[in-house]
């Protein structure tokens, strides 16, 4: 066991706590059926990995949002650098020395 951190509200305890534990999946298993449901002072005890708090998972969706927002201005810029320029001509008739005097850019 690393840490105990017993729940309480305004100094009253709540009835549960959380173990920060190093622990392999085997042996939470083995707790989980030997602890799980057992009566100590007076109380059924519970064994479970709990959930992260609530400050965890909010910077994880922050995190989440940022790497989103990150990879949708790439895609985004992927976008408009394989859209080219073009332009459009105004006439297919075919360049000589007379059409050519007419169009901008020719001479």
């Amino acid at each position: 066991v690393v840490d105990v951190e017993f729940v309480q509200t305004d100094g009253v305890f709540r009835g549960f706590a959380y173990l920060d534990m190093v622990i392999t999946e085997a042996n939470l298993a083995r707790a989980q059926n030997v602890y799980s449901k057992a009566t100590w002072k007076g109380m059924k005890l519970k064994i479970a990995p709990a959930k992260p708090s609530y400050l965890v998972r909010l910077q994880d969706e922050w995190q989440r949002s940022e790497q989103d927002a990150k990879a949708a201005a790439e895609a985004e810029r992927l976008k408009a650098k394989k859209k080219k320029k073009t332009v459009q001509a105004v006439s297919l008739v075919p360049v000589t020395d007379e059409t050519a005097k007419d169009r901008e850019g020719w001479i």
